[in-house]
């Protein structure tokens, strides 16, 4: 649902593609979904620390919460 509501939003999704455990220094945040529908950020992975919430995630989770009290996701 998550990625359903990025895409409605013009979000470019590459779900498909893992991310090496040595690659995640490139990105600026990370989070995870679970059955409450809510996104949670990542604040670090093994070791990696990620500085803030970057903006782009901050609009997602908005994006998200406004998705799921509109009905837009099936």
């Amino acid at each position: 649902m998550v990625i359903e509501c990025a895409q409605i939003n013009g979000y470019k999704i590459k779900a498909d593609q893992p991310v090496a455990e040595n690659k995640i220094n490139e990105f600026d945040g990370a989070f995870l979904t679970h059955t409450s529908g809510n996104i949670v950020p990542i604040k670090s992975i093994n070791g990696f620390s990620f500085a803030s919430i970057p903006p782009a995630l901050k609009e997602l989770m908005n994006d998200y919460d406004q998705c799921l009290d509109s009905g837009a996701l099936r």
